[in-house]
């Protein structure tokens, strides 16, 4: 029994010099575990792990508001967008991979991230459900180019396998650029050729179906 309440005695003590501790110090008792992407990003730019800002580091949300100024009218190569959701833990896994890469490709590519389930992204969404790149799980990456999808990739990847995914997407980008200016070149081509034969066809009489109609109305019954 006197075990018993020295034992009670000992934890009531430590939980009211926790409680005054956290008082005094201005901070919850238990915070969650569970970080916004957005302190994540100014622990490490006040760490000198990087800056905001366009330069490559992992900084920006995305949402409809800069859906078309971040990625149809970006200046780099790549767009790549993090599909993400706040209960996703492999989606904080590769958070550090996203950063390097980031860094590591700064002149060329853009990371973004873009939280599935948070309202103002609707169009975002959209889009990617028209470029056949909506996520059906997470975490969920999708390479844009000039505002086209070019690649996605679902899962997680090492710090490794994601730089690879990123080197061979910038390397196919001129071969890529080719094929679609061979494809505008036919669909172009085509154009010119029904526009040809419109005029070819305009003014064009049918003997045959005027001597049909001819010999019709002398019939006599």
């Amino acid at each position: 029994m006197t075990s018993t309440n020295s034992f009670l005695w000992i934890a009531t003590a430590f939980f009211l010099i926790v409680t005054f501790a956290s008082a005094f110090s201005n901070q919850p008792l238990f915070s969650s575990r569970t970080c916004s992407y957005d302190r994540t990003v100014s622990a490490l730019s006040a760490a000198g792990g990087g800056k905001k800002g366009s330069d490559g580091i992992v900084s920006e949300l995305l949402h409809n508001g800069n859906y078309h100024a971040m990625v149809q009218n970006s200046d780099k190569d790549l767009v790549l967008v993090d599909c993400f959701a706040q209960w996703c833990g492999p989606c904080k896994l590769i958070e550090p991979f996203l950063q390097q890469s980031a860094l590591q490709y700064q002149d060329s590519l853009h990371v973004l991230k873009c939280d599935m389930e948070q309202d103002g992204t609707e169009d975002v969404r959209f889009e990617l459900l028209l470029q056949e790149a909506l996520p059906k799980a997470l975490p969920h990456l999708v390479l844009f180019h000039k505002g086209q999808v070019v690649d996605v990739h679902t899962g997680v990847l090492n710090q490794d396998k994601q730089n690879d995914y990123i080197e061979q997407s910038l390397k196919a980008l001129p071969h890529r650029e080719e094929q679609v200016e061979v494809e505008m070149h036919k669909v172009v081509k085509k154009i010119i050729g029904q526009e040809e034969q419109q005029q070819k066809s305009k003014g064009f009489v049918s003997f045959s179906a005027q001597r049909d109609d001819y010999a019709l109305s002398n019939l006599s019954f």
